[in-house]
């Protein structure tokens, strides 16, 4: 249920029912997140796998909106991702220590300025993509970070929609 103690699954309130299932230990309501219970992860191998739905092929625009709180700034922390390993076919959102940086990562790569994270704070984001108006935009707790004029362009994927994982 929402509030419960949970490690198996992570439920969809929206309508499409996209269920995350728990993979490597992660554990959902057990540790206290910005507002309510949030999902903590070890920064091993912990993550969230929610598929790969047809509601999850996203081509034209997304909006991605996230709360983390990261322990440590280490080399790559995933926060989001849909892959294959094959940058046309992707979208992924995650932070890089060697720029302290968030990244977003479509057919092309689109770094915020730095420095963007630092461990133990809370930070709200929200990135903006839109084949409409080629702009990314980037949001760091409410206020306008930066954005980009792009060509690049997101592609259907079968790989699956991951939360977390390193």
């Amino acid at each position: 249920s929402e509030n419960s103690f949970d490690t198996t699954k992570q439920f969809d309130r929206s309508p499409y029912g996209n269920d995350g299932t728990l993979t490597s230990g992660t554990i959902c309501n057990s540790t206290t997140g910005k507002y309510g219970n949030g999902c903590y992860f070890d920064g091993i191998n912990d993550y969230v796998d929610v598929g790969n739905d047809a509601s999850l092929n996203i081509t034209e625009a997304i909006t991605i909106e996230v709360w983390t709180k990261l322990k440590t700034v280490s080399l790559y922390n995933a926060i989001l991702g849909k892959n294959t390993g094959v940058a046309s076919e992707s979208y992924e959102v995650f932070s890089d220590t060697n720029a302290n940086a968030l990244m977003f990562i479509s057919a092309s790569a689109f770094t915020t300025t730095n420095p963007f994270y630092t461990a133990g704070d809370w930070i709200y984001t929200v990135w903006t993509y839109s084949d409409a108006d080629n702009k990314i935009i980037v949001y760091k707790n409410g206020v306008l970070f930066q954005e980009w004029t792009t060509t690049a362009t997101l592609g259907s994927t079968a790989g699956k929609l991951i939360i977390g994982k390193r």
